[in-house]
This record gives C-alpha cells, structure tokens and sequence, in this order.
C-alpha cells in the first residue's frame, strides 16, 4: 500500500485501511495537504487485501456504463443544491420508500483540520445539512469501521475512485456486498487538496485552525451557474467569498493544487456506480444561476425513485450523447490520463510556493505568476528566459 501511495495512484478513500485484517494502515495527511495511507511495515502480513480494493486496481474500472439518462430539477431541493437538486430528492426518497436503511453523505464538519467528512444519514433533515459539494479531502477509512456495527444496509455516494474502491469492496466480501446496497455517484474533475483552501485563507490574513466553516458552490443570482464559489468563515466573524472568476476559479481550474492520482484518473461517469449524477453543462442550461441535473441510472430498481420526477415532468429522459457533450472537456482530459506533464509540472510549482508562501497574504499573487510565466514562455521564449534567470539571482 505504501508502493501505491508513493507512486501517485492513491485517493485517499481509506478504503484499504478498513479491510487491512492487522489494522495497520492510517490514513493521515502529507505535507501537500492530501489524505494518504501509510502502513506499519512491522505488522503487515502482506495479504494482498488492500490492493485488491485499490480505485487503481487494472481491473477495476468498466467500459463507459450508460443507462437511462435524465436532465432536470427537483423543486423543493434546487435551492440549496449544488446542480438542480435531484441528487438529494433521490437520496431522501430512497430513505421514505425504505429502499436502503441509511445513506452515507460527505457534510461539513466543525473540525478545522477536517472541514468534510463521511456521515450516516437516516433521515430527510440530515440530508439536507449534506447539501451542496466537498471540494475538499475526505476519507472513508473511520466510515467504514463505524459501518460495520450499523445494523441495515446503505447507499454510498462518492467520487469515481471511491464509487470503485467500494465496488471492489463489494465483489470480495460478502458481508460488504449485502451492506452496501447501493453505489451514488458524483462526476468528478479531480479533487484539490487542503491546500487550496489554505491559500484562499491565507491571503485573507487567517490560519486553517481559523477556519470554522465552509461552503462549496455557493451562488450569486447575478452569476451563471458555471461561475459558481466558496464561502470561508472565519473564528473572528469574518468570511470571505470567492468564485470562478476569482482567485478560487484560478486555482481550482487550472488545478494548482490537484492531487496527482486525478490527473491519472479515466472515470468521467463513476461506471461502476448504480447512478450517477453531474451537473448539465450545456449551452441551453450552463448560464441559468440554480444549476440543473443530468444523472445515469444503470439499476432498474432506482428507477421507482425518479418516478414523482418523471411523471411530474421535472427530469426528462435524453439521449446518451448529451452527457458527453455536457462533460466533454472532461471527458477529452481523461482520455489522456497519466500524460498531463504541463498540470503536472503546474502542480509541482505551486507546491513550491505553497512552501515559501505558507501563512503569507501575498501567497496567491505568487501562484499567479506561475501562470504568468507559462504564458510568458509560449508568447516570448526570450524574455521568459530573462525572467527566469532573474528569479533564480533573487532566491
């Protein structure tokens, strides 16, 4: 497991530490603010068990699964959610029709050096408080140990990689294939690590520890959904926001602060999930403020869920294809996964200034000019010289 984690495969899902029979791998963070495994090397038997359920097992990932494909809104959740609401009028529905006993959400968390993390919910209220996105590292490793006190079965939601790890899960133990009844997942671009977090509080004059809550993909009615942002709040009654086209939409996607296991990354669809959602990033839909769904059901089961939606007309069903076309960047970047040198090189260099930088306001003005200077040497290879000779003089 350390082999994996060192070699830039790891997500952090932890899901390797819940089936390790010695327990003997943690999930902690590094010094570039992701949640990685290390295993006491003293105690590991090496069974074999935690890289049978790895996200990067070969054997893992599925061709592209498409089922039913539906876009639209859930009225009474829109609001609050992230991209049309669907997801959390699905998930609180499964709950009402007893379909699964509990759903398992990321929500936000009031502990400053884990501001999300994994939560049983059983009822429609708690989901709620699960609203909206994580942009953020989370773990399944203490979820997973919890869960298997928890009389019932539950529906999982997560990211690609975790939609896989637990898949995997699934097919190599019983107990865990009848636990987890259902897969929910969540299109994903790739997920920055605490860092990015870091610098948006560091230039605000504040700490991590400073951090009392978070909020991903808050809205503005004056802005598109695209342009969507954060909101830190802060132990002195301050906060500040930041959106796409700030300095949270810089970092986030030019993906300064990407974990590197992302950019090695070829789900776009989380296949291996019983449905998926994502938003609908498609020129009829991408400028309106509340955000609409598009989701995949592969499991007929599900479908009963989506019915109030579908009679009501809420949630239409397309063809496969707009998916595609609503994810395509996404999908053109992982169909060239593990050959991303320029993020790659991008990532290496903020972790640098991150370094330099740490707790300093002027810490996103720096990563700035590491963009500045990319530009710089396609437009003027000359000068880029110059300035790199310069900055090499000044340290």
């Amino acid at each position: 497991m350390n082999n994996i984690a060192e070699n830039k495969f790891c997500s952090g899902c932890g899901v390797c530490s819940a089936v390790c029979p010695k327990e003997c791998i943690k999930i902690k963070e590094n010094p570039l603010g992701e949640l990685r495994p290390t295993a006491d090397e003293n105690l590991c038997i090496s069974c074999g068990k935690c890289k049978k359920v790895c996200s990067f097992n070969n054997n893992s990932v599925i061709p592209e699964n498409f089922g039913k494909c539906f876009i639209g809104r859930a009225p009474d959740y829109k609001d609050n959610g992230s991209s049309g609401g669907v997801a959390t009028f699905f998930l609180s529905n499964l709950l009402k029709e007893n379909s699964a006993d509990y759903v398992v959400s990321v929500k936000p968390n009031d502990n400053s050096d884990e501001l999300f993390c994994y939560t049983v919910c059983k009822e429609e209220k708690e989901l709620i408080s699960c609203q909206g996105s994580a942009y953020y590292p989370v773990t399944l490793s203490k979820m997973l140990k919890d869960l298997k006190n928890l009389d019932g079965t539950v529906a999982v939601i997560g990211v690609p990689c975790f939609i896989t790890a637990l898949k995997n899960l699934k097919c190599e133990s019983k107990f865990w294939d009848e636990k987890i009844k259902f897969l929910v997942g969540i299109v994903c671009g790739h997920t920055p690590s605490k860092h990015l977090v870091d610098a948006l509080a560091f230039k605000s004059g504040h700490k991590r520890e400073n951090i009392t809550s978070i909020r991903f993909r808050i809205k503005d009615d004056n802005k598109p959904a695209w342009d969507y942002g954060v909101k830190l709040s802060f132990d002195d009654g301050s906060f500040v926001k930041s959106f796409g086209s700030d300095d949270f939409g810089f970092l986030f996607w030019r993906k300064f602060f990407s974990q590197e296991c992302c950019n090695n990354c070829k789900d776009v669809f989380a296949d291996n999930a019983d449905i998926t959602f994502m938003d609908a990033w498609l020129d009829e839909y991408k400028n309106e403020c509340e955000g609409t769904s598009l989701l995949i059901c592969r499991n007929k089961e599900l479908l009963k869920i989506l019915n109030p939606l579908i009679e009501n007309g809420n949630i239409k069903e397309i063809e496969n294809s707009k998916l595609v076309t609503a994810q395509k960047d996404l999908v053109e970047y992982k169909k060239n996964a593990g050959c991303h040198k320029a993020e790659e090189n991008r990532r290496k260099e903020a972790a640098k200034v991150f370094e330099k930088y740490c707790e300093r306001p002027e810490i996103i003005d720096q990563i700035r000019r590491i963009n500045y200077k990319e530009n710089l040497k396609r437009k003027n290879f000359f000068l880029w010289c110059i300035i790199c000779l310069k900055d090499r003089l000044t340290k």
